[in-house]
């Protein structure tokens, strides 16, 4: 149950020394080991890499009740242990799944770039990073900018403009166009 904690915590971010430690978990064969240890590993690795890297788990109360449903059952001991053990509750993870992946793409091309950004939450804090990553809940964000010399920057107001929100909860992207070389 504690790769599953830390794999909840993790989701999504394709860490590395977590996903270390769970291939860990996941390689061991010994007669002590039972069928649930390897059933909670697989969870958590699968979990850690939650949409390739591109979705993670909310904290609303639907996604909290599906991650409960999903994860607290008791774990069988053997293959053909079925008496706590459902496997269709398993799949209730998905319920919690949201895609908050922030990618940055040059308007002429369509590909995607790496630029450096700004994200302003609204307990007061700042966190700076670089697309694509995974950003703090969308409710929590008041804007996104983008810092960078090589394109126009970008700033969405999420509190002074609503459309903005709504436009990039459809999509997650953030357009750039690139400067003129003079400028």
């Amino acid at each position: 149950l504690l790769a599953l904690s830390a794999a909840t915590v993790m989701a999504g971010t394709g860490d590395l020394a977590v996903f270390r430690r769970l291939r860990a978990l996941h390689g061991r064969d010994d007669s002590e080991t039972p069928y649930g240890s390897h059933l909670a590993a697989h969870v958590a690795i699968g979990a850690i890499f939650l949409g390739g890297g591109t979705y993670t788990f909310g904290t609303s109360n639907l996604a909290t009740a599906a991650l409960i449903v999903a994860f607290y059952p008791i774990f069988p001991t053997s293959i053909l242990d079925n008496k706590s053990h459902l496997q269709a509750f398993r799949h209730f993870w998905v319920l919690a799944t949201e895609a908050r992946c922030l990618v940055a793409r040059d308007i002429d091309t369509n590909r995607p770039v790496s630029v450096p950004i700004s994200i302003s939450q609204r307990s007061g804090g700042t966190s700076l990073g670089y697309t694509p990553c995974l950003l703090p809940e969308l409710r929590n964000i008041c804007t996104v900018a983008t810092d960078t010399r090589e394109y126009w920057n970008v700033v969405l107001d999420f509190d002074k403009n609503p459309k903005h929100l709504e436009a990039f909860k459809s999509s997650q992207t953030i357009f750039v166009r690139r400067r003129p070389a003079y400028d």
